[in-house]
């Protein structure tokens, strides 16, 4: 009818507003049954369990259902009229009977009730558990004392109260005496042990004690001490009967309270004269008290079952309805009970139970004892006394001797008493306070109305009329109304339902709302920011706590409160869309873009602002509140990061509102109030910070970088400053200094790296601020050598796309990152190359190599390799043949000792096989890359690189193995006469000595062992201070092709040994001008002084000549000290001139050599 008639839908949706906007009720329950709360098929309703309660529950159950108990506690009014300020304990009992009789619902929610419950002076722990006797007894004390003045002061001992005689009489005739002291009790105590039933029980309570001798009776009647007998009797009783059993006792031996499970029975029927003061008196001619008021049946059995440490209470009551049934009260399920088990599941004892026995693997019977037993029993007089709530007898014998003044004020106090209760009769509605029972109908209408909302009828008929709105020609003045409509249904109801199986069916129907009107889109936005009415916390469910209490609202309760992923996603997929949808529109109206309130009080405060902006203010509020469910907070960034792609003008307003610097702040657990914030991370969990990092990359790549522009001030276009991670649309400016200072902090941007396992958001990020950026690239790579390293994944994966950027500065990226030598950045800072890592480290080499091989591997199949004049890292790498060797020298020793096979002639498969291996495995300390498959492929590329050298460069080699060899030959030769002549030198010294003496101690001359140190400078902070555009990182690199170089090392003529004698020839000519200079009496010290270049031998003038094709800005002079430094290794020499401190410490000594050699010749 409603798809035909426009009338009969706009009545259908005009209703349906009413009902689902009329009155907004906020669950705090997210999986949400209300057929399940229905009320038990019993018609009695439970009591839940708030942790440890049920000792509570299972006693107040049973108070309940004394129907005389339970009209007083209803009826009862305390004199103190003035509202309390506090909960009270009367109120919330009363709240409580009204629910239990009134209600439709299946159980009772006592968290208020436990509040009133004071122990030590605070509300009773839910979580510990208390004995139900001293429960009972702080209870009746509670409430007796709020009753104090009324007419139900006395409640508790008028229903339960029994009076219990101390009677002592002399055994001795000529001394006659009795005495008799008098003690009111709710319950009367029996002994469990070695008692058996209640009658053993019972005469164990009346047992009499003999006092003679030493503990004989000191009566002061005689003034002597007198044999009598003491016993106690019960003496008066009340329609009602609490037997407590001893059922606990304290073990002194082991400290500890101990359970008594033994048997003990009980009637359903019981006289209870034999143990009154009548009844033991014997007197049967004159009774004082008819019969039936001995006689009670039992009406509650209240059980414990468990240990003394832990256990479970609850009862078997006996209603009085007409059928006097048994059901069983356990919290909050109600259950019929059969009365025929009662000895089985309350009498404890023994019994006889199938257990598996070890030895002889088959079941065997064994004695068992049973811990769910009788704690508490309860009986009722079969003919009850009426109750008298205005006096007792004491008060009457009382008022006997009292003057008639005092008797007609008393009179007149109990008119008025009886005035008030016919004054209560009329506040009562079927025996409930009419307010408690309006609140009771009150929760039983929205339960009832929940019923019919939650059924997953209804979901369909509400799914149904929605989707009319699809229909080519809806109705304008009901399409925003029912838009409205649906925004209630879905997020009051179908979020909270525990069937969610069609709340993702409505996702796409809601979008389609939002294409046709941009209103609708408006007013979801309003509806998720307005606030929440505040609900009293008497309605707030256990365990229903949010981490935050202002400004709430449904945006926050489904981003931070909602404990379910799907709910979230859904609330997050529906809020973009909205936003989304408004963006651009409120942009275009300037008057509203920007405008925002801090704190939303009302809804009026949503008009005139920009919804967008607003949101954002909102979402920022939250940002500590999502810090308590960093467990669960993906979709809380999620929506922020759909946000910030919409548009442009969106990531412009979240930079005015200094985002990175909130960025900075969450992370970093710092505050700009200085309060502490606590930790999103521990050991055992690891946040998902994905969508965390997109936002930041979204903010970082929309904005234009900080590319240098070559002989312009600036170039006003996006598509110069554009990189290939850059979004689509307009740029936003560029990030200004305290952007740039937050962003490159330097502890801000070390946690971003470590923890970013979610590499592409932050290689992203740093590619983009690298683009063509030379200063920033520099200080970026130098942050990633020196700040991950040992943190192999995240540095193979930030090196690994900062070498693919493609850009002008990919060919000096390359020589930065691969490179095996120290690095000087930014003038100031070095760091070593990827390359030069495993060199000097033992535990990961390993992992080092994979990692270097995983990084040629994937770079092997690069277009550009073709291409001789570019450098790409394959070429790179394949000409660095001095570390492959290494490597190859490392896996070699780690298969030995491992002792296993060196793989010799792979086949071209198992290459094939390997290399695919490595390539999909990212370096990480656990993978299944052995050694032996790195060894395959380091030696695949060695042998690769040794097939692209020319002829010279093989017969280049030989002859260095045949010259290597020959100078170990003549070195050893060398050594021997060099011996020798060092004899002969100190055999002259000894003649000399003897022929002149020295005036001053000898000093011998000694060659500088002194080596400088290499600088390792900690890393400064990364601002944004260091100049763009700054000099080119100081790596000197020969301008001679590498042939050239190799062919100066190995086309060097060999040194003879006649050229080494010439030169040692002249160390006694030295020796002998020192001895001269010290008889003249000088004590300074000359050194020897350095060679003039013609008169090097071949070998080291060959070893010049090559250290000076590498640094051909350095003197001769430089370079001999460091090739003298370094013992003529002119690989290692060169590899220290790439140090500047290195450099200036050799400088300096050339220049005090050259001092000491002008000093020597004048």
């Amino acid at each position: 009818m409603c798809k035909i008639s426009p009338e009969s839908f706009e009545c259908l949706a005009n209703q349906l507003f009413q009902i689902h906007t009329g009155k907004s009720k906020q669950l705090s329950s997210w999986y949400y049954h209300p057929s399940s709360n229905d009320k038990a098929a019993s018609g009695y309703v439970g009591i839940n369990n708030l942790g440890a309660t049920c000792y509570m529950n299972s006693l107040l159950q049973q108070l309940f259902q004394i129907p005389s108990f339970r009209s007083g506690i209803l009826d009862s009014q305390p004199l103190d009229k003035t509202p309390p300020k506090e909960p009270q304990m009367l109120l919330e009992l009363q709240r409580m009977f009204s629910f239990l009789q009134e209600s439709v619902m299946k159980s009772y929610d006592p968290q208020q009730f436990t509040k009133t419950c004071i122990v030590d002076g605070r509300p009773v722990n839910v979580s510990i558990q208390q004995d139900v006797d001293e429960f009972l007894n702080s209870l009746s004390s509670s409430l007796e004392n709020q009753l104090k003045g009324s007419c139900y002061s006395h409640i508790f001992h008028k229903h339960f109260g029994v009076v219990l005689a101390n009677e002592i009489r002399s055994v001795e005739p000529e001394y006659p005496y009795f005495s008799e002291t008098q003690e009111e009790f709710l319950r009367i105590p029996l002994e469990v042990k070695n008692s058996g039933n209640i009658h053993k029980a019972l005469d164990v309570l009346v047992a009499c004690d003999k006092l003679e001798g030493d503990n004989a009776y000191n009566c002061e009647k005689y003034q002597k001490k007198l044999d009598a007998n003491k016993r106690y009797c019960i003496k008066n009783l009340s329609n009602y009967l609490i037997f407590n059993l001893k059922r606990f006792e304290y073990d002194f031996n082991t400290d500890s309270k101990l359970k008594l499970n033994d048997y003990f029975s009980f009637p359903h029927i019981l006289n209870i004269k034999p143990w009154t003061q009548e009844g033991l008196a014997g007197n049967s001619e004159d009774p004082v008290r008819p019969d039936w008021y001995y006689n009670y049946e039992l009406c509650g059995v209240l059980v414990h079952s468990g240990s003394a440490d832990s256990g479970h209470y609850y009862s078997y009551i006996k209603t009085n309805n007409e059928n006097g049934l048994w059901y069983e009260f356990n919290d909050s399920r109600v259950s019929s009970f059969n009365v025929n088990s009662l000895e089985r599941e309350c009498f404890g004892g023994t019994q006889e139970v199938d257990t598996w026995d070890n030895a002889s693997q088959k079941y065997i019977k064994r004695i068992k004892p049973i811990e769910r037993s009788a704690y508490m029993l309860f009986y009722k007089r079969l003919t009850p006394e009426p109750i008298e709530y205005w006096g007792d007898d004491s008060d009457t014998s009382k008022l006997a001797q009292e003057d008639k003044e005092k008797i007609l004020k008393v009179q007149e106090l109990a008119r008025e008493q009886s005035k008030q209760l016919k004054e209560n009769e009329k506040r009562l509605i079927n025996g409930v306070p009419a307010e408690l029972y309006n609140e009771v109908w009150q929760q039983n209408a929205d339960f009832l109305r929940d019923r019919t909302f939650f059924d997953p009828s209804y979901f369909d008929f509400m799914l149904s009329v929605s989707r009319i709105l699809e229909s080519p020609h809806p109705i304008p003045t009901v399409t925003l109304n029912h838009s409205r409509t649906i925004f209630h249904f879905i997020m009051e109801i179908l979020t909270h339902a525990g069937d969610k199986t069609t709340l993702f069916r409505w996702v796409p129907l809601v979008r389609r709302i939002f294409s046709h009107t941009a209103d609708a889109a408006k007013e979801f936005i309003r509806y998720m920011l307005a606030p929440l009415p505040k609900e009293p916390s008497s309605t707030k469910e256990a365990g229903s706590y949010v981490p935050f209490e202002s400004d709430e609202n449904l945006m926050k309760l489904m981003l931070i409160g909602c404990p379910q992923e799907a709910t979230r996603v859904m609330a997050v997929d529906l809020l973009s869309d909205a936003l989304i949808t408004i963006c651009d529109e409120e942009y275009q109206n300037k008057n509203i873009w920007g405008k925002a309130v801090k704190e939303i009080k009302t809804e009026k405060d949503l008009e005139e602002v920009s919804l967008c902006c607003q949101f954002v203010n909102s979402w920022v509020t939250m940002i500590d509140a999502s810090r308590f469910i960093w467990r669960k907070f993906k979709q809380f960034f999620e929506v922020m990061k759909f946000f910030a792609l919409a548009a442009p003008q969106n990531r412009d307003y979240l930079r005015s509102q200094d985002f990175i610097k909130h960025w900075h702040e969450y992370f970093m657990n710092s505050s700009s109030s200085g309060i502490s914030r606590p930790q999103i991370l521990d050991s055992d969990f690891f946040p998902d910070l994905r969508d965390y990092y997109e936002i930041l990359e979204v903010l970082v790549c929309g904005a234009r970088t900080e590319r240098e522009i070559d002989g312009k001030l600036s170039i006003d276009n996006d598509d110069f400053y554009r990189t290939p991670y850059s979004p689509k649309g307009r740029l936003s400016p560029p990030l200004n200094q305290l952007e740039l200072r937050t962003l490159y902090d330097h502890s801000f941007f070390a946690y971003l790296m470590d923890m970013d396992y979610h590499g592409p958001s932050i290689s992203r990020l740093v590619c983009h601020a690298s683009f063509e950026c030379f200063a920033r690239s520099q200080s970026i790579i130098y942050y990633v050598l020196a700040q991950t390293r040992n943190k192999y994944p995240v540095l193979i994966n930030l090196t690994l796309q900062l070498l693919l950027l493609p850009d002008s500065l990919r060919t000096k990226r390359i020589n930065w990152i691969l490179s095996p030598f120290k690095i000087t950045f930014l003038q100031q800072n070095t760091a070593l190359g990827v390359l030069g890592f495993f060199k000097n480290e033992d535990k990961h080499r390993l992992l080092l190599i994979q990692a270097i091989m995983h990084i040629m591997i994937r770079s092997k199949s690069e277009k550009e390799n073709e291409d001789p004049d570019t450098e790409t890292i394959f070429k790179y790498l394949l000409k660095r043949r001095t570390e492959l060797y290494t490597m190859k020298e490392i896996l070699t020793t780690t298969l030995e000792n491992a002792k296993e096979p060196i793989p010799n002639d792979p086949t071209p498969e198992l290459i094939e096989t390997t290399e695919n291996k490595i390539r999909n495995r990212f370096p990480v300390h656990q993978n299944d890359v052995t050694a032996t498959d790195l060894y395959i492929v380091v030696s695949q590329f060695l042998d690769k690189a040794a097939a692209g050298t020319s002829a010279t460069w093989e017969r280049l080699e030989k002859e260095q193995l045949h010259q290597q060899e020959h100078l170990r030959t003549e070195l050893k030769k060398l050594e021997n006469e060099q011996r020798q002549i060092k004899k002969k030198l100190e055999n002259h010294h000894q003649y000399y000595k003897q022929k002149v003496p020295a005036p001053y101690p000898e000093k011998e001359v000694e060659r500088s062992d002194y080596v400088p140190p290499i600088p390792d400078t900690p890393p400064p902070a990364l601002t944004p201070d260091v100049p763009i555009g700054a000099d080119v990182p100081r790596v000197i690199e020969t301008d001679k092709p590498t042939d050239e170089v190799i062919t100066s090392i190995y086309t060097q003529p060999i040194p003879t040994i006649q050229d080494e004698k010439e030169e040692n020839d002249k160390i006694p000519e030295l020796i002998e001008m020192k001895e001269i200079n010290s008889n003249s009496g000088k004590e300074n010290q000359v050194s020897v002084p350095p060679l003039p270049l013609e008169t090097m031998g071949e070998g080291d003038k060959a070893n010049l000549a090559t250290l000076r094709a590498i640094m051909p800005q350095l003197s001769d002079d430089v370079l001999r000290v460091a090739l003298e430094f370094n013992h003529n290794d002119v690989s290692q020499a060169a590899n220290s001139l790439f140090d500047d401190s290195t450099i200036e410490s050799y400088t300096r000594e050339a220049e005090n050599r050259k001092k000491q050699v002008r000093s020597f010749v004048a």
